[in-house]
């Protein structure tokens, strides 16, 4: 979702998106078999993550809307998803690891 305050890391996710799709794109019309898709992590538990005090992990886990950060293996189980036989026919696809974020409505109060 936009935000007023981060205009270059939207700038830079939508970059990587469009990115993404050309090259998924170019490939699949040049007759390589070469899938080209994207992991959008959202608020996972990461070190980065650590710098944050109690009360602003619970605030962060209120507004997304499965209640709770992501854990790395959750993003690294869609990566070896992506990167599988399994999604042979998965190309251009931006892939939101947020536990519902991208799919909530940004205006919604938290409960």
């Amino acid at each position: 979702f936009a935000s007023p305050r981060a205009v270059s890391h939207g700038a830079g996710k939508a970059a990587v998106i469009q990115f993404t799709k050309t090259v998924a794109t170019w490939c699949a019309t040049q007759g390589l078999s070469i899938s080209c898709n994207a992991v959008l992590p959202g608020t996972i538990e990461t070190p980065m993550y650590d710098a944050f005090d109690a009360e602003q992990r619970a605030a962060n886990a209120r507004g997304v809307p499965v209640r709770r950060a992501g854990q790395p293996r959750e993003v690294a189980e869609a990566i070896a998803f992506l990167a599988s036989d399994r999604a042979s026919y998965v190309t251009g696809v931006a892939l939101p690891v947020d536990g519902g974020l991208s799919a909530a409505n940004p205006m919604r109060t938290s409960d």
